[in-house]
């Protein structure tokens, strides 16, 4: 679960973070873990007026930081689900004002997806043993860079899949490139919810301790392919991102 919460200036409600961590608590009994980055209503942190809520989101864009980064690519992606969504609208649209045309930001934004290995050898094979990190190999790669290039083209739309549609529309990508990142994502996604639901005992209070592992010796030889093929992608497109940012590996 990662959720916050954004209010009015001078909001009188001396209950407030007693009620967001009863909310919190209460999420955790339905069977939703909590978030390893504590990025909950629980956490004060995560809690703020309007003003607040933009003050933080500049402070995180101007450090360069891997943890105001990531702090920033959780609330860039955000949407509101419940309450007033002018509060939300308004310290998102003064954010994007902020970062328009700054390219130093969206530089060290982009390079977070560029940050973990691609699980190839020179030759095009996969690297490593039996398990493999589908979410640093392949998953965070493709939504990071993509919520990069969507930021820099002011998206709303949090959903990749959708952005990418939109970059297209755009003319901010070519269609065969956002094609090839929406297919190789999709793959990802899959083959890891497959495995996922192998693992899976039937006992409703287990939590996966491994939720992001591919166990390679039980793919086919066919979907063994697929992985290599749609990490090939994703090197394709942390070179399209080292280009298009200026970056170093």
């Amino acid at each position: 679960q990662d959720n916050g919460l954004i209010y009015r200036g001078g909001l009188d409600w001396p209950q407030m973070h007693s009620v967001m961590k009863t909310f919190s608590d209460t999420l955790i009994s339905f069977g939703f873990p909590p978030c390893p980055g504590n990025i909950m209503v629980s956490n004060p942190e995560w809690v703020n007026s309007t003003t607040q809520w933009t003050e933080k989101l500049t402070r995180w864009s101007k450090s360069f930081e891997g943890e105001a980064t990531m702090n920033l690519a959780i609330a860039s992606d955000s949407k509101p689900v419940a309450g007033n969504t002018a509060l939300f609208k308004v310290a998102r649209n003064s954010f994007f004002r902020r970062i328009q045309d700054n390219e130093i930001f969206f530089a060290h934004f982009a390079k977070a997806a560029i940050r973990f290995d691609t699980p190839l050898t020179f030759f095009g094979r996969l690297k490593g043993g039996a398990g493999l990190d589908i979410k640093k190999a392949g998953v965070f790669p493709i939504v990071h860079g993509v919520r990069a290039i969507a930021l820099e083209h002011k998206i709303a739309e949090t959903n990749t899949f959708r952005r990418l549609e939109l970059l297209v529309e755009k003319g901010a990508m070519q269609k065969e490139f956002a094609d090839n990142l929406s297919e190789a994502l999709s793959y990802f996604v899959q083959v890891r919810l497959q495995q996922q639901i192998e693992r899976y005992s039937g006992d409703p209070t287990e939590i996966d301790q491994i939720p992001n592992e591919l166990d390679i010796k039980l793919l086919t030889a066919l979907e063994r392919q697929l992985l290599r093929d749609g990490l090939t992608v994703v090197k394709d497109f942390k070179k399209y991102l080292v280009h298009r940012y200026h970056l170093n590996y």
